[in-house]
């Protein structure tokens, strides 16, 4: 995977070749921004504080969770989705895998890369329609670089990997950080029109968007035959 490297500017996350970013492994951050604190990540670099062996423990039904910063938690370790899910039973064991700012394509490497070794009986993904926007974006509106994914002949080809060490870049969750927030409103809004243009082309952003992440997704059930539930805003009228 290549030499991991840590970024000042971010608190949580590390420069990962093929992810862009990916969680820093035992970080613990007791305020990661002004609103959100504490943030514990634990030595796989899941959300939380228990430590994970590859193969499950016998008497439990291990739930992976994928996704965002959704699934990732902008609140204490006990108040993400993943660990309320875990204590409506004694016999589940969630993992938080999610990822601040992470799309579909993210998502399905880091599924192919470090998911399918922990051995989990269900694999949740959950994603909004921003996580299939960003699919379309080369890097992430902080400067974190990211992998891209296009379709040939009907078949993902991956491409931007390795991923290009950026000489910069802020906060992954910037957005709350003091003194950024115009800057990335101001980057938001031209990723908004920018993808506005997309779509007015004739051969633009409609089908080649829902092609491709439909394509990604599907590629989950295809990994190890592992069982994929995927929840989500905008995925349920998709086939």
């Amino acid at each position: 995977m290549g030499r991991a490297l840590k970024a000042a500017e971010d608190p949580i996350v590390q420069y990962d070749p093929e992810l862009g970013w990916r969680n820093f492994p035992g970080k613990t951050v007791a305020q990661m921004t002004p609103f959100i604190g504490p943030v514990q990540i634990n030595r796989n670099g899941f959300r939380g504080s228990v430590d994970y062996e590859t193969q499950k423990p016998a008497n439990k039904f291990r739930i992976a969770a994928l996704g965002d910063s959704f699934t990732f938690g902008m609140v204490p370790n006990a108040q993400t989705i993943p660990a309320k899910l875990e204590a409506l039973s004694p016999k589940l064991e969630v993992i938080n895998m999610g990822t601040c700012a992470y799309g579909v394509d993210q998502m399905y490497l880091l599924y192919r890369s470090t998911a399918v070794n922990f051995d989990a009986d269900l694999t949740i993904l959950s994603v909004i329609g921003g996580d299939l926007q960003r699919v379309f974006m080369h890097k992430w509106l902080s400067g974190h670089g990211r992998p891209q994914f296009s379709l040939s002949n009907g078949e993902l080809k991956l491409s931007n990997v390795p991923v290009p060490v950026p000489k910069s870049y802020n906060n992954i969750q910037h957005a709350f950080s003091p003194g950024r927030t115009k800057t990335y409103m101001t980057l938001m809004i031209m990723e908004i029109l920018r993808l506005q243009m997309i779509k007015r082309k004739p051969e633009g952003l409609p089908l080649k968007f829902l092609l491709l992440n439909l394509k990604l997704m599907r590629k989950f059930d295809l990994e190890k035959g592992n069982n994929i539930l995927v929840r989500g805003e905008i995925i349920t009228g998709i086939p």
